[in-house]
């Protein structure tokens, strides 16, 4: 793009790039996510807060997730256009984007939870096999849900790489 020049390293949290990254549960979700009454439900239960946040709890995040990080992430939730995240999603299960990844000169750091529920920390592991300039870092217990140790754990991450 027209700022290529001026992008030093890129940092990915947890991408999902491939249909491969994707959970198995996650894909399964999305399938039945797709027939038009459930779309419809989906559309409209994820702006309930409590059922939102109880799907949240217990298919994404987990119960132990930082009060003020999961706020955000529910204000986002219902900021965010269902139309545009299921689109994405499906994208993702329908295209591999890995070879993107080894068009990239610039150095690329990954981090990501060892025990994220959306993506195969395995598959990600692999990304540094398909760049010489890739790095990944994995958070050792952590889920896609963030604790206040786990975020002090990935800004440490953070200051290593920056």
């Amino acid at each position: 793009g027209r700022n290529r020049k001026r992008v030093t390293a890129l940092l990915l949290h947890t991408p999902a790039y491939a249909p491969r990254v994707v959970t198995r549960i996650v894909r399964s979700q999305a399938m039945l996510g797709r027939l038009p009454g459930i779309h419809r439900i989906v559309g409209k239960a994820r702006k309930n807060y409590r059922v939102a946040s109880l799907y949240k709890k217990i298919m994404i995040e987990g119960f132990g997730v930082n009060k003020e990080d999961f706020g955000v992430n529910m204000k986002n939730l219902r900021n965010s256009n269902y139309e545009a995240s299921m689109e994405f999603l499906l994208d993702v299960l329908n295209h591999d984007y890995t070879y993107i990844i080894s068009t990239f000169s610039i150095p690329i750091y990954v981090i990501m939870p060892d025990r994220d529920r959306l993506v195969n920390g395995n598959e990600i592991a692999n990304l540094s096999k398909i760049g010489k300039n890739v790095t990944v870092r994995v958070l050792e217990g952590a889920g896609h849900g963030w604790s206040g140790a786990l975020i002090r754990k990935q800004n440490r991450i953070l200051s290593e790489i920056f």
